[in-house]
């Protein structure tokens, strides 16, 4: 059934290019935001574990002296506030518009993100709590936790086991939550609730479906990761060899990191277009079965 459904979806964002611009739109600065903690915390590993060897401090200087010689710190404000405003007010909407379009048959985007739009604060609500116990902000904890060296702490490390059970319990039975509030009208917990039970009668497709979600979106982590390195590494180089005041050099780098970031928002958009629909019917299969 799950290679069946894959194999639909892909066909549907071959035909669909018109929900991938709306997936690209909602997805734009999540990216950017998510790009950022990769960022930070690559900084921190090699500031932490290889100070005498790959220091990307000299990069991230040169960033700040840019921000200040050409006086754009409140440019640099402005867009964080955008980042913000993006991911607490657009990206709810955009991920029901994209729902709502997906099970529609005719996938048009106007009725769809106006009914997006009716769903803010419910979806709003679920995201906020879909964050709390997402894998990957649990991942962000834990290593954070590591580079401050104390998860050898007893207190600690029973916190997050106990933390890691409450997530891992999360991703198995809230998947369908969503859909229950979109198409039932199901406030947040009784949309939990009922996705729970949906999930616990299909356990063995929706761990196979979690399984292989999971494995894709490592890999979009190492295309990340991948995008925030090479921008970096091309700095660190044009500074060690003295050529950052070369302005065709600057030019260059600016480009292509533009593009990076572009290229990874986009291929978030359709991964995040991809997983609603790979979710959705595997929603209705599993719907059929319990009926």
């Amino acid at each position: 059934m799950i290679r069946s459904i894959i194999k639909k979806s892909i066909k549907m964002l071959l035909a669909q290019p018109a929900m991938i611009r709306l997936a690209f739109f909602t997805t734009f600065w999540y990216t950017i935001f998510h790009i950022f903690l990769v960022l930070f915390f690559f900084n921190t590993i090699i500031s932490n574990q290889y100070a005498k060897g790959l220091d990307i401090s000299e990069t991230l200087l040169y960033v700040f002296n840019k921000i200040q010689e050409f006086n754009i710190v409140g440019f640099i404000v402005t867009f964080i506030i955008i980042v913000i405003i993006w991911n607490v007010w657009i990206y709810p909407i955009g991920e029901g518009s994209m729902v709502y379009a997906l099970n529609s048959e005719d996938h048009k985007l106007t009725p769809a993100i106006t009914k997006g739009l009716k769903k803010f604060f419910v979806m709003l609500k679920f995201e906020g709590l879909d964050w709390s116990f997402w894998f990957y902000t649990f991942i962000t904890s834990v290593w954070r936790i590591w580079m401050m060296d104390i998860l050898d702490n007893a207190l600690i490390t029973i916190i997050v086991i106990i933390r890691w059970l409450i997530v891992f319990w999360a991703m198995i039975f809230w998947p369908y939550a969503k859909y229950y509030i979109l198409f039932e009208n199901a406030s947040v917990f009784d949309a939990l609730r009922k996705s729970a039970s949906l999930a616990f009668e299909n356990l063995r497709t929706t761990i196979k479906a979690l399984i292989f979600e999971k494995i894709l979106w490592i890999r979009f982590i190492i295309n990340a990761i991948i995008i925030v390195v090479v921008p970096l590494a091309l700095v660190h180089l044009a500074v060690a060899f003295d050529v950052m005041d070369n302005q065709s050099v600057e030019i260059i780098i600016w480009v292509i990191t533009g593009i990076l970031i572009l290229l990874a928002a986009y291929i978030n958009g359709i991964f995040s277009l991809f997983f609603n629909n790979y979710w959705l019917k595997i929603f209705e299969e599993a719907k059929k079965n319990l009926e």
